[in-house]
């Protein structure tokens, strides 16, 4: 196989992906900004997230608070039926969380400040619960807007996930609160340790991303 046909193939692949998102957004009837959680079929209400009958594209990600302490994984993968991508959050070791905070996009849109800091606050999805969970899922609308191509022809969107988390004991008293992010790419060099993960969308059926 000679280079332009390899780079032809990157490019028609990239394209294949952005046009399935962008006719899968376009059934969507509201967009993420435009979605409450509650009308959102991601929802988690009771324990279990409501989606599709299986997912495709899997990918664990460590939860880290404080930096250092790895108390619970992010999971991510793609809804076969719309192509909507699917971001699961579930604590251990007696960490819990009463807010969280996601974003999905491409680095362009992150919410930051002047200094480059991510404005958590400014998130699409910010949350805050009644009481603790050690559980949440929400399906992402994602658009041709969110997504990027790499040099390689490859196409990924940016997910960023924040908590407040803190460790309990069997009482329920706090033994320690951190502020956790899910693992990546740090967002800014000036002090700040936020992070984002850079997420490669593949069709159903191809070998899930290293």
């Amino acid at each position: 196989m000679n280079n332009s046909t390899h780079i032809y193939q990157k490019v028609a692949f990239s394209l294949f992906v952005i046009l399935v998102l962008t006719f899968s957004s376009c059934t969507q009837s509201a967009d993420l900004m435009a979605t409450s959680p509650e009308d959102s079929p991601g929802y988690l209400k009771s324990g279990k997230l409501i989606t599709a009958e299986y997912t495709c594209n899997p990918k664990s990600v460590p939860f880290i608070a404080g930096q250092i302490n790895e108390v619970g994984v992010v999971s991510l993968s793609v809804n076969p039926d719309n192509g909507n991508v699917i971001v699961s959050v579930t604590t251990q070791d007696e960490w819990a969380f009463k807010s969280i905070q996601l974003f999905i996009g491409n680095e362009a849109q992150l919410p930051v400040n002047n200094g480059g800091n991510p404005q958590i606050g400014n998130f699409p999805v910010n949350m805050r619960f009644q009481g603790y969970r050690t559980t949440f899922g929400y399906e992402l609308v994602t658009d041709a807007n969110s997504i990027s191509i790499d040099d390689e022809g490859r196409a990924y969107i940016i997910i960023a996930v924040h908590a407040d988390v803190d460790k309990l004991d069997k009482n329920g008293r706090v033994l320690q609160s951190e502020s956790a992010w899910m693992d990546g790419t740090r967002i800014t060099s000036r002090r700040s340790w936020a992070s984002y993960y850079r997420y490669y969308l593949m069709p159903c059926g191809a070998q899930p991303q290293p």
